[in-house]
């Protein structure tokens, strides 16, 4: 915990951040997690347009295999007006994430959203994306004044892209051309930006983490991250079927096998956690304490992970959103052991005990997002 506030604290004295940003995350980390919040949000995640240029199948929003209840709603792309008054509402968050539930990249005001976070407000800012304009932008990214650059690959072949998305596998080569484009041109203009290829993990996948290690390290990426299949109610898509499980010896086999790596390509990987079987007991995400999320509508919510519906959570406008009577209770379903969880909570993976030890985690920015993701920090 404290070896991340240190990272924190020597991007200050390098001029990153603002002391006003540093005494807000020692609250953070120096309360108790209470209904109450006395800081102000540490995270910002800016959802920047609802448009995306693929309907995957497995995504909570715009997936056309099931109807997620929990989900977010369309809404309009966020203005580069709204985007700046939230920024200086809350100018002691450390980090903006310019993300959407759709493609940042397709968002008009992108680039300038990222330079008045990085260079006006003082904020680690990272995006990510499915791909497919990378190639098209990819000047623009490496010269930008991002930090990470997530890039969604979902898949090591055609094939197992096509099963995870649903997209046609020609796709694929195109996303991965688009990366190592971008990898290049990182190189070409020796920018520090940090390079992320990310891969889904499901049941069927798992066997092939190796193989997936090795390719995606061939594309010359700085970090290879596998994320947790996040599953619903629907046919295909539950827990049962697609998660993986901490009590289940094979994954545990086939992850333990990536310390018999070279080190080289070792130190780029980030395993996920796995699932509990029994997760409802869970009080372990700590999001709704340190993150706020805002649409293009001004609806705001806590938890950027599962996507859930921000037209029941408040207003940016009101007065007090960040304490508002929905984060409050939202807090409480995870201080209190007798309020029962929102469904979703039930099986996500930030709600896990099991984390498994990414690795590698060298980043200090990727390191306090360890800790707060996963309640380290009480």
């Amino acid at each position: 915990m404290w070896m991340a506030a240190i990272d924190v604290l020597f991007d200050f004295v390098k001029g990153n951040h603002t002391l006003g940003q540093i005494l807000n995350l020692s609250k953070y980390f120096l309360n108790d997690k209470k209904p109450i919040a006395n800081w102000d949000p540490i995270y910002i995640s800016s959802f920047l347009t609802y448009n995306c240029n693929l309907n995957c199948d497995m995504c909570l929003t715009h997936s056309t295999k099931f109807d997620n209840p929990y989900g977010q709603k369309p809404c309009k792309e966020m203005s580069f007006e709204l985007f700046r008054q939230i920024l200086h509402r809350y100018k002691n968050a450390i980090k903006v994430n310019l993300i959407g539930n759709g493609d940042p990249l397709l968002h008009k005001d992108f680039f300038e959203m990222v330079e008045y976070a990085a260079t006006v407000m003082k904020m680690d800012t990272i995006s990510s994306s499915n791909g497919v304009l990378v190639g098209k932008y990819a000047d623009k990214i490496i010269n930008s004044p991002l930090k990470q650059f997530i890039i969604s690959l979902n898949g090591h072949t055609s094939e197992e892209f096509n099963r995870m998305t649903g997209m046609s596998p020609k796709l694929f080569p195109v996303i991965c051309n688009n990366t190592v484009k971008l990898v290049n041109q990182k190189k070409l203009m020796e920018s520090k930006l940090e390079i992320i290829a990310s891969i889904i993990l499901d049941k069927l996948n798992y066997r092939y983490l190796k193989d997936m290690i090795y390719f995606v390290d061939s594309l010359g990426v700085d970090k290879i991250a596998f994320f947790h299949f996040l599953p619903t109610n629907a046919n295909g898509f539950t827990a049962e079927e697609r998660c993986l499980f901490s009590d289940d010896p094979e994954v545990l086999e086939v992850f333990s096998k990536i310390n018999s790596m070279p080190s080289r390509i070792k130190q780029k990987v980030m395993l996920p956690p796995l699932l509990e079987r029994v997760m409802g007991r869970n009080k372990y995400c700590t999001t709704w304490f340190y993150n706020i999320s805002v649409d293009g509508d001004g609806n705001v919510g806590g938890c950027s992970c599962q996507l859930l519906d921000l037209t029941v959570s408040g207003k940016f406008v009101d007065e007090n959103c960040w304490n508002n009577q929905y984060f409050q209770e939202m807090r409480n379903r995870f201080i209190d052991p007798e309020i029962p969880l929102l469904e979703p909570c039930t099986r996500c993976y930030n709600n896990s005990r099991f984390v498994c030890d990414w690795v590698s985690v060298p980043n200090p920015f990727l390191r306090i997002m360890k800790r707060l993701s996963h309640g380290l920090q009480k």
